[in-house]
């Protein structure tokens, strides 16, 4: 902040937390007097908690040459705390209505309806792996299940991945429920563990390889797919090395 703009002082003082509030407005007071301010509203106070001191607080006090300064750098609160500002009401409605706005920006709501293809049956997957129904690309298949509060963090991140132009030329994207048909047991016979999980099948229909499909790996889940839509499709016979990471056997 240049000298130009603005002075800010600084005053260090000591306050009891549970009387900050009405010490507050003394100290703006004396603050006041004792640096010949010409408007008090230029003084903004706050204290810090601390874990000593038998409950006093350490407080600090800025000064501000004048108001045109404080709006530039303060804080809204603050400002509002100090009634340079009005803080805005909302109804429930209109409250209810900005955490609806708030949740299609996040993209909650588009990735429910992203490229990954709900399947219904073990019979219906397998058919859509097959060669004969899968033309010619290899395909992800997401394992979830509606209780799984692992899977609904992971679901967003997840469905951005088939919006990759390279590993849509590639992949066929599919999702199935384990609470749905047979599916519980088919991962079972895969030795899945756990969910939220992905296997990747080879466009011949065989299983190619298995991985977790949590928040936390959703990045080295791209790299994989990504590094298995580059390899040689004779070579392609992969493993996970401990990271997480597929390495040809």
């Amino acid at each position: 902040m240049s000298d130009k703009t603005c002075t800010i002082r600084t005053r260090k003082f000591m306050t009891n937390r549970l009387l900050q509030r009405r010490q507050f407005a003394e100290l703006k007071e004396k603050l006041t007097s004792m640096y010949d301010v010409k408007d008090s509203q230029c003084v903004f106070l706050f204290g810090f908690r601390t874990q000593f001191g038998g409950g006093k607080s350490t407080g600090f006090g800025l000064i501000y040459d004048d108001l045109k300064a404080a709006k530039q750098f303060e804080p809204k609160y603050r400002l509002i705390r100090n009634g340079l500002e009005k803080k805005v009401d909302r109804s429930r409605k209109q409250m209810k209505e900005r955490r609806k706005r708030a949740k299609k920006v996040r993209g909650v709501k588009k990735a429910a309806g992203a490229a990954f293809k709900e399947v219904s049956s073990v019979e219906e997957l397998e058919a859509l792996v097959s060669p004969e129904h899968n033309g010619g690309r290899m395909a992800v298949v997401d394992f979830y299940a509606g209780w799984c509060a692992c899977c609904k963090s992971s679901f967003p991140a997840l469905c951005r991945i088939p919006t990759s132009e390279f590993l849509s030329q590639h992949f066929n994207f599919y999702k199935a429920n384990i609470e749905e048909g047979d599916f519980a047991g088919f991962i079972k016979r895969k030795g899945v563990r756990g969910i939220p999980y992905v296997l990747v099948f080879n466009s011949d229909g065989n299983d190619l390889i298995g991985m977790g499909a949590s928040f936390k790996k959703m990045e080295a889940l791209r790299k994989n797919l990504d590094a298995i839509a580059r390899a040689d499709p004779a070579k392609r016979d992969f493993v996970l090395d401990p990271n997480g990471f597929i390495m040809n056997r």
